[in-house]
């Protein structure tokens, strides 16, 4: 049995595999990996990272006070993650209770009419303090939804609930067929439950 020498690769061969492995991984490799590798083959320390500066109170707010003008409440809330200051904390749960309030006030689910009534006086109380931006938006649902809201609460047993939405109704100047017709339904109640 005659063994088969192997062909040896010639040193043209060798150094275009080794330009190619080199090409494979600074390719995959990120800026900072690359800077590193190469410094290191020169016998260069690499330059330490520069710390990146720590945004003060003000800026944190102006930048969940951007976001929560563009309705991104949740993302405003999160600008204050991890934040060991109180009043910024507060101030990240008033946003976060506002996302969760817009989501289920603005949310159209009709079903769930006392849901949404009371979620949209909530996002209008915290949008009231966090600014005011989107007021005339909620008030405009709110109107809409308040008279199917009293109604519904009345036939859900619940008087006083019936009675503030129709009152936030009013208040908001809807004085049409839904809220008459809710004030009929509450006069109904009113005489037969007394």
């Amino acid at each position: 049995m005659q063994l088969r020498e192997r062909p040896r690769l010639g040193t043209e061969w060798v150094a275009m595999l080794l330009a190619l492995a080199v090409t494979v991984v600074l390719a995959t490799a990120t800026p900072k990996q690359v800077e590193t590798r190469s410094s290191a083959c020169r016998g260069v320390e690499p330059a330490a990272e520069t710390p990146r500066p720590v945004a003060t109170a003000d800026e944190l707010r102006a930048r969940a006070d951007r976001l929560y003008r563009q309705k991104s409440f949740a993302a405003a809330a999160r600008v204050f993650a991890g934040t060991t200051d109180t009043d910024l904390a507060t101030l990240g749960e008033q946003y976060g209770q506002l996302a969760r309030a817009w989501r289920d006030g603005m949310s159209g689910e009709t079903g769930r009419i006392r849901i949404v009534f009371r979620a949209l006086r909530d996002a209008w109380k915290l949008d009231t303090v966090l600014g005011g931006a989107h007021g005339d938006e909620l008030q405009q649902r709110l109107a809409h939804v308040a008279p199917f809201a009293a109604i519904a609460f009345l036939d859900g047993g619940d008087r006083g609930a019936a009675e503030l939405a129709l009152h936030v109704a009013e208040t908001l100047g809807v004085h049409n067929e839904d809220t008459r017709r809710a004030a009929a339904a509450l006069a109904v109640h009113s005489a037969t439950h007394n």
